[in-house]
């Protein structure tokens, strides 16, 4: 199995998958290959476009993350990692 992008007679480059095997003539000699592929750049782009999201997200969670660390510094009731409160 291949992906890779190929030209479309329109001049877009799209990306497809391919797959294919070889087959022997009944000689015995190479007969070339059998195969199909199919258009999958729709799904590659979604990809993309969710890999960016995972990333950007991942990002504002730390930024959150150290916000939230610091603000709660020199609390005397909270320790970072604590769930809830201290109960009086």
């Amino acid at each position: 199995m291949l992906e890779y992008r190929l030209r479309r007679h329109d001049g877009e480059y799209r990306w497809i998958v391919d797959h294919g095997q070889p087959f022997d003539l009944p000689g015995g000699g190479f007969g070339g290959y059998i195969g199909y592929c199919y258009d999958i750049h729709d799904i590659k782009l979604a990809q993309e476009l969710l890999e960016k999201r995972v990333a950007d997200r991942t990002r504002e969670i730390a930024m959150l993350s150290e916000v939230i660390d610091q603000s709660t510094v020199g609390l005397p009731w909270w320790t970072p990692g604590q769930a809830s409160r201290r109960q009086n």
